[in-house]
């Protein structure tokens, strides 16, 4: 049960890590050359929302497991 909680908050913090991943990848070569604006791409919102979603339907299943067993 615990081990669930953990999991999710793994899945949100990855999500967190992928934005800024994203992010500095994105920009990385600009900030080496001297440029003065920052690129925010579609790929830098894109995939910590799949990674969020993942962890959203991860906890439904798992809260929906936790009440199959309670009402058994």
């Amino acid at each position: 049960m615990y081990i669930a909680t953990i999991y999710i908050a793994l899945l949100r913090w990855t999500a967190l890590v992928t934005v800024l991943a994203t992010f500095v990848h994105s920009n990385y070569e600009d900030v080496i050359q001297g440029a003065h604006c920052s690129v925010l791409d579609g790929n830098t919102i894109f995939f910590p929302l799949v990674v969020l979603l993942f962890a959203g339907l991860y906890k439904m299943a798992y809260l929906t497991a936790k009440d199959s067993r309670l009402a058994i």
